[in-house]
């Protein structure tokens, strides 16, 4: 599985996205997906039919960023991702330590000639 995490312009919004496959036959199986807060609160849950390329795209409301180290509490929540067989009983399950954060940088008016043009910085933490 391949996880990133980003947020949306209005830095409200954490959106995952979850890529991976699954080989042999995924009839009657599903994928859980939950993301949990760091108080232990789930903040998502969704069930999605497994297919062989698996690619999920949960959005979750109300984050807090994730800051760099020394400035604020680090705010990291947990992706689980479950691989359910028909009868709603887990066959594999993968936890990752997501947290959401945009880092831009621009030129100000002073920058030297040849200085780097603006950027940004989107990711995962784990």
């Amino acid at each position: 599985m391949v996880v990133t995490s980003d947020v949306d312009e209005s830095l409200r919004t954490g959106l995952v996205q979850i890529r991976g496959s699954l080989s042999g036959d995924t009839g009657g199986l599903s994928v859980s997906v939950e993301i949990i807060d760091p108080n232990g609160a789930t903040v998502l849950r969704q069930l999605h039919p497994a297919k062989s390329a698996v690619e999920l795209s949960p959005a979750v409301d109300g984050i807090s960023l994730w800051w760099p180290a020394g400035m604020v509490r680090q705010v990291l929540y947990q992706l689980r991702i479950v691989l359910l067989n028909a009868a709603g009983q887990w066959m594999q399950r993968e936890d990752r330590t997501i947290g959401f954060r945009r880092v831009r940088w621009s030129l100000n008016k002073d920058a030297p000639a040849g200085a780097v043009s603006a950027g940004e910085s989107r990711g995962a933490a784990e």
